[in-house]
């Protein structure tokens, strides 16, 4: 079974490929300025809620509190690129 900690690092690694190919291939960054601040905020809650409590890092991904923290971040992110969809399809196509 997979710790949660590998399951939250792991994805921070995709993302941080994924926002580079993004910033890369933005017209212009300051219209989506509201959208990448709003992720970098969810993104930054996940990742010192972790280092406050260092035992997260260690636990099973399943029913408990590291698990919600990550996949609820998942979610809210979707949430916050879909309320976007508009302004981040017309600054990449």
């Amino acid at each position: 079974m997979y710790n949660a900690g590998y399951i939250k690092d792991g994805i921070a690694s995709v993302l941080f490929i994924v926002a580079y190919i993004f910033i890369y291939y933005i017209k212009d960054l300051n219209q989506l300025k509201n959208l990448i601040l709003q992720i970098i905020i969810v993104c930054f809650i996940i990742d010192f809620t972790f280092t406050l409590n260092p035992k997260y890092h260690f636990e099973n991904v399943g029913y408990n509190i590291p698990s919600y923290l990550i996949f609820g971040g998942i979610i809210i992110i979707l949430l916050i690129l879909f309320i976007h969809k508009k302004s981040l399809y017309t600054q990449l196509i």
